[in-house]
């Protein structure tokens, strides 16, 4: 049955439902109006910001006790006339609250206001349930609109009564300027009485509405039982838990925030008027009316839970903020270092020079700079270079940065889940299940046995759809991968890893590799050296098999290429033969004193021809160590040192930051192995690339 039958099924149930939602308006009016007249209220009373602060603690005290005697009213007496009484209680508190002149009484009608409006919310979504049944849903999300909308207009009935009060500076301190200092003279009486009045009709509907169709039954869904879900006690008392802490927090950040706007705008360095404080405000709750309205349309999208913990991450960073807003400066220092930083790209400076003042800049920057972990440590550390150190420690102190997980031994490992995507404009998609195809290639699987099953696994995790393959020789890679490419499907992202020995920018088949375990006894073995001179294959050659023009289904697709191999010369290699044995393995070949040819030619990756690069975008290559240097891995545990760290760094960090980020990290990772084998960071490189990769775990 279609909303618009429904209510055509139920026409009382649907004017009982308007009147409801009229109640709430009066809620969310209720709630919002002392924000803008709080300085108004300071003055009537003759109280401090600090004294006049304690009514809200009190009225959130009579709220939650509000909200227990609302169940128990709601179970004993009439619907209709529950939501009545607990209206008539904020009606009369609303004409009360502006002629007290203590801050005592001012509190105890709080504490009264705050009974009525916590019994109102407790009964009135308690009723809508009952009337609707399992088709509540449009209707519940219709009425926390509706408070909104009360909470919207507040303000704007408050402002045209607002004393002229004005904020000025001299010689550093503040004055208050007040025309007309007596209590007479305040008007905000006014907007108190006219929600009051509201109140009132909400009040004089509810009664005619119970006379005329006083019948309260349940909706026919709840008759037969439709709506119920079988939960065991420990099941109901886990949701309760979860929702009472989302809850705590998050209703006490809206309402606090919404009722301190005004008096903020006031105090603070802008020194704006109560009418812009009042209006502010307004924008405040009207912006939380309209995502709420909004909300309706996007959860079927992106599902209740990702839009929750996207809710409290942009609550964090936004409070994170302005918490250090005030304490940033734009120091000669402190912009220097950050035009240098790698993570300031050339657009993000040009929209900083287009902002006109330095509270906006900051802002920008402080957004920008607060959108993950990795980025806030940056931050964190460039106002502490500067000198702003208050701000710094107390950045920290917000920051839920941590370190490196422990090393694991097993295959699987942990992998943390994405709370909130990282989607639009700046970032590849990446929200397909699977996401595409994983190659995992290994031809070293006796001195890495472990490097196929831990990555197998994380890419699993990443939702791609993992093939591992086993000693192929150099024809095999480069026709099989080329019968893959042909084979390709439309999909987010393509992953391709390859194991085995290298030598610069070539990758050994499994014939090279079981030639170099010969060569290990038998020096001499000449079929050996055949072997490992001849299986061999480009690695811009097996990157070139998955371009824009050999497949282009994969065109405007990241595409994802690790190679764990040696990329050091022949050169090198026997220069370091006379060396001490090291207690970790190498994967660069052996006795390459018999095995060279001075004839033979490498491919430079950094003087690839424009064409080459032309048909190879969206591609990123990752190797795992730097050019000219070996890979190194773990005998006993059978996986390189380049595998161990980058797992464990995808798995901590791939629900938060971009592949760049996850790369940079992995190479801090390695550096603990430095001292014990001198390896050397891994090296990553970006083909055409338009735009940041997250996994999105």
């Amino acid at each position: 049955m279609t909303l618009l039958s429904e209510i055509l099924s139920h026409k009382n149930r649907f004017l009982k439902t308007i009147i409801l939602f009229f109640s709430f308006v009066v809620l969310g009016a209720t709630i919002a109006v002392i924000g803008p007249t709080l300085l108004d209220l300071r003055q009537a009373v003759n109280a401090d910001s600090l004294q006049i602060s304690v009514i809200f603690p009190i009225g959130s005290v009579g709220y939650l006790l509000g909200s227990i005697a609302g169940g128990v009213v709601y179970e004993h007496f009439d619907s209709q006339l529950s939501i009545a009484f607990f209206v008539l209680i904020m009606t009369v508190c609303n004409v009360v609250i502006p002629w007290n002149r203590s801050i005592i009484s001012l509190s105890a009608t709080q504490f009264v206001m705050g009974l009525g409006g916590g019994g109102l919310d407790t009964a009135g979504n308690v009723w809508l349930l009952h009337m609707w049944g399992k088709k509540s849903a449009p209707f519940m999300q219709a009425l926390h609109f509706t408070f909104g909308l009360g909470a919207f207009i507040a303000p704007l009935i408050a402002e045209p009564f607002l004393s002229n009060k004005k904020n000025i500076t001299e010689s550093g301190e503040e004055v208050e300027v007040l025309v007309g200092t007596a209590f007479e003279d305040l008007m905000i009486w006014c907007p108190y009485t006219i929600i009051a009045g509201l109140g009132l009709a909400t009040i004089i509907s509810l009664v005619i509405m119970y006379f005329i169709k006083s019948s309260d039954k349940p909706h026919p869904s709840i008759q037969n039982n439709e709506s119920l879900i079988i939960m065991t006690l420990k099941q109901k008392v886990l949701i309760l838990l979860i929702a009472s802490i989302i809850f705590h927090s998050y209703c006490g950040l809206e309402i606090a925030f919404g009722r301190f706007m005004t008096t903020f705008a006031f105090y603070s360095d802008l020194h704006l008027n109560k009418s812009i404080g009042a209006y502010m405000t307004s924008v405040f709750w009207g912006t939380f009316t309209l995502c709420r309205l909004l909300t309706i349309f996007i959860v079927d999208s992106v599902g209740t839970t990702a839009m929750i913990w996207a809710d409290i991450l942009i609550v964090m960073t936004s409070n994170i903020v302005l918490i250090i807003f005030d304490l940033v400066t734009l120091s000669p220092q402190f912009v220097s270092a950050l035009h240098n930083h790698r993570y300031f790209s050339d657009e993000m400076k040009t929209v900083v020079q287009k902002l006109s003042t330095d509270g906006e800049k900051i802002l920008f920057i402080l957004v920008w700079f607060t959108r993950s972990r990795s980025t806030c440590d940056e931050i964190i550390r460039l106002l502490w270079e500067s000198g702003q150190k208050e701000a710094s420690q107390r950045l920290t102190h917000y920051n839920t940065s941590n370190g490196h997980m422990e090393f694991r031994i097993h295959p699987d490992i942990p992998l943390r889940e994405c709370n909130a995507p990282m989607i639009g404009s700046l970032y590849y998609q990446m929200m397909r299940k699977p996401r595409g195809k994983c190659i995992i290639i290994n031809n070293v699987p006796k001195e890495v046995y472990m490097e196929t099953d831990r990555f197998k696994h994380i890419f699993e995790k990443l939702h791609f759809k993992v093939k591992p393959c086993f000693d192929w020789t150099a024809q095999q890679i480069e026709e099989n991968l080329r019968k893959s490419s042909e084979k390709m499907v439309k999909s987010d992202a393509f992953i391709l890893m390859i194991v085995s020995h290298g030598l610069e920018e070539q990758i050994l088949g499994s014939d090279a590799c079981e030639g170099i375990r010969i060569l290990s006894v038998d020096p001499n073995n000449t079929e050996a050296q055949r072997l490992v001179n001849t299986d061999v294959i480009d690695i811009k050659r097996i990157v070139d098999i998955f371009s824009d023009k050999n497949c282009p289904i994969l065109r405007n697709v990241p595409k994802i290429f690790y190679f764990t191999c040696c990329r050091n010369s022949f050169a090198n290699q026997l220069s370091e033969q006379q060396k001490p044995v090291e207690e970790s393995k190498n994967l660069a070949k052996p006795f390459v004193e018999v095995v060279s040819h001075e004839k033979r030619s490498f491919p430079n990756m950094k003087s690839l021809d424009e064409q080459w690069v032309d048909d190879n975008k969206d591609t990123f290559i990752c190797y795992s160590c730097a050019e000219g240097h070996k890979s190194y891995y773990d005998e006993m545990l059978g996986i390189t040192h380049f595998g161990q760290a980058l797992s464990h760094t995808i798995a901590q960090y791939a629900c938060e930051e971009t592949l760049t980020s996850i790369m940079s990290r992995t190479c801090d990772f390695l550096q603990q192995f430095f001292e014990e084998t001198g390896c050397y960071a891994p090296e990553f490189r970006g083909k055409g690339l338009r735009r940041q990769l997250s996994f999105n775990p």
